[in-house]
């Protein structure tokens, strides 16, 4: 799975019922004000909708940081958490028999759990999932493993830097090797289902953003909105830079770019009237149409390069992060 980052929600109707500011998709997102939908975004799991409350809103937007925040933790310099985690591994800290050899190295990181676990204990204790049972139930099983791995890690990461480990012969590292590599494998998958809940819920609601944007006739948010959907469904289909040689793959991909450079093209557009944001949007165009460039060099090359793979899910990134700056 590519490391995405994924937008805080953006509810909107004519007036603004709180000046709420959060963080929520590579796989890796970003901030805005939080506005409430007259009508929500359409339930998970069928195609019913059900009423948004600031609640409900405020549970996902937990969630989204919570999520965003384990990306973070790896986004740039490595591989994700799998890579990590097998690294870690490859010490074969359980057979290790004595204090000496070394400082062990934890690759995991603590800081960046705890503010997975401290998002998630704000979302798991909002009452109204609105219309995100599903995400709901993906996030506590997240939160019942996380919470204890995370004093775990603590006492991993004490346990390191004291050099505890010196006195004891290593007796303690030993002891807390498996669970840590157990709780850490369980993250990882809970983390990883969480964020297909994740996309379901932020697909929904773009698509109902949009729709209330363009009734509100506010045409440049709506534009904005747009670029954001049709990108993401653009990269969604593809895992891997050889996907591109999938002529099937390109032949859905080449309408959503065709939306995506229209939907950029009419920010571009609209934001001329937009003196103080301008620059905003135009940075959002800015990503885009350099996401679109790299979506072009994959689909042309005869060995797509893995450079221009991960360039286009970089972009993408900077978009989410970008829109989450938007009014």
């Amino acid at each position: 799975m590519n490391m995405i980052f994924f937008p805080t929600m953006k509810p909107v109707s004519l007036q603004r019922l709180m000046p709420i500011r959060n963080l929520v998709g590579a796989g890796i997102v970003a901030i805005c004000a939080l506005l409430v939908l007259p009508t929500a975004a359409m339930a998970q799991g069928n195609t019913a909708t059900t009423e948004e409350t600031p609640d409900s809103t405020d549970k996902y937007n937990a969630y989204v940081k919570a999520f965003n925040a384990v990306n973070g933790m790896f986004y740039g310099g490595t591989k994700g958490m799998p890579d990590l985690l097998a690294k870690y591994k490859s010490q074969n800290l359980a057979n290790r028999s004595s204090g000496g050899g070394g400082e062990p190295t934890r690759y995991m990181n603590t800081s960046m759990l705890r503010n997975a676990v401290e998002a998630l204990r704000i979302g798991v204790a909002i009452a109204d999932a609105g219309p995100y049972a599903k995400l709901d139930a993906a996030a506590k099983a997240l939160f019942a493993n996380g919470d204890p791995l995370l004093r775990l890690s603590r006492k991993m990461e004490d346990y390191v830097s004291s050099k505890k480990y010196l006195e004891d012969e290593f007796a303690l590292g030993r002891e807390m090797d498996a669970p840590y590599v157990a709780g850490w494998a369980r993250f990882i998958e809970d983390h990883a289902r969480m964020g297909e809940e994740l996309e379901v819920a932020a697909r929904a609601d773009r698509i109902a953003r949009i729709a209330s944007l363009r009734s509100a006739k506010e045409d440049l948010s709506a534009a904005a909105a747009e670029t954001l959907l049709y990108s993401s469904d653009l990269i969604d289909l593809f895992d891997a830079p050889s996907d591109f040689r999938d002529k099937s793959k390109t032949a859905a991909g080449d309408p959503l770019a065709q939306k995506l450079e229209k939907s950029t093209a009419e920010v571009r557009d609209l934001a001329q009237s937009d003196s103080s944001n301008a620059s905003r949007y135009n940075s959002l165009a800015d990503y885009m149409s350099e996401l679109l460039g790299r979506y072009r060099s994959l689909k042309s090359s005869f060995f797509p390069s893995k450079g221009d793979f991960d360039d286009m899910i970089d972009r993408y990134n900077r978009a989410i992060r970008q829109s989450n700056r938007l009014p």
